[in-house]
């Protein structure tokens, strides 16, 4: 699923229309037609984000609000890195996807990867 089919699906079980949301929000109905539709990025800004989220009812430390924020960083192609400032360390994750890519990576090795990073730190 994309940020853009997330959001239409939050505002579509609201039961309410694109126009009634753009107007509560203060925002351009085209544009977040364009933004349901995929058809520009999701907003890069976490306050936007937030904003969107919260207005769409979803609660700030919910799992439906954290795939919300995973699927913008996608749309964005920020993958929740923003914070990371070294230079060294955004220099090796290339390589870092480039191994678990020729590990055969699949869904189940990632879930188990991610729970052992976890339990790490």
């Amino acid at each position: 699923m994309t940020f853009g089919e997330y959001f239409y699906s939050l505002r579509v079980d609201m039961g309410i229309t694109l126009r009634k949301f753009a107007e509560k929000i203060g925002d351009d109905p085209a544009y977040i037609s364009r933004l349901e539709r995929n058809k520009v990025r999701a907003p890069k800004a976490y306050d936007k984000l937030k904003y969107y989220a919260l207005e769409l009812g979803l609660s700030e430390n919910s799992d439906k609000f954290d795939r919300f924020i995973q699927l913008a960083e996608i749309s964005n192609k920020s993958y929740g890195v923003n914070s990371v400032n070294d230079e060294t360390l955004l220099e090796k994750l290339p390589v870092f996807l480039r191994t678990l890519d020729n590990k055969g990576l699949d869904e189940a090795k990632l879930d188990d990867l991610i729970r052992a990073i976890k339990e790490k730190w």
